[in-house]
């Protein structure tokens, strides 16, 4: 990986944005980098009330016969004095990875790269969805230049969503698995 040093356990710790074969980086202007975070920011806000007490129906007898299945993890972090947004969104086969700093554009990246299946089984292995569904949304950190952070779980048969759940074990598993892929 570019330009990485080794961490515990042999997983590398990015110093430097990757490159490679595998990656593919995106430079955004300022008025992009902008317009993104405005949305982002504002879909965490909107989407914190309404998705906390809904959840999809199903009209389908044979999907309700079916087990639920993790198809899509998504982080976003968003906030803080420096203006951060951070997103990475985690499928079985793909990886993708954002972070921008108001502050210091120079230090924003954005990646992509595969997903193996031994990864992601053992990352979805860890989530037990049940226990994701009954977290608590956390007061917004936004007012004191904090950061909110995000987690929704796609899955075959929902989409569950919740903003700063430091409580829930699963929350806080999904958030803990996912830093890997920021740069520190």
């Amino acid at each position: 990986m570019g330009g990485g040093d080794t961490t515990h356990g042999g997983l590398p710790r990015l110093t430097s944005p990757p490159t490679g074969d595998n990656f593919k980086c995106t430079q955004l202007n300022p008025d992009q980098k902008m317009l993104r975070n405005f949305i982002y920011s504002s879909l965490i806000l909107l989407s914190c009330n309404s998705q906390n007490e809904k959840n999809s129906t199903i009209t389908s007898d044979a999907a309700n016969n079916e087990s639920e299945q993790i198809e899509r993890l998504e982080v976003i972090s968003s906030g803080g004095m420096q203006g951060s947004y951070y997103s990475c969104i985690l499928t079985k086969d793909s990886v993708y990875v954002t972070f921008s700093l108001a502050m210091d554009s120079l230090k924003n990246y954005s990646y992509q790269k595969e997903n193996n299946e031994t990864g992601w089984q053992s990352l979805i292995n860890e989530i037990d969805i049940q226990d994701f569904k009954k977290a608590v949304n956390g007061e917004s950190r936004l007012a004191f230049d904090g950061i909110d952070t995000k987690i929704t779980i796609k899955t075959n048969k929902e989409e569950i969503s919740r903003m700063n759940a430091n409580t829930n074990k699963t929350w806080k598993t999904i958030l803990d698995s996912t830093a890997k892929y920021f740069k520190h």
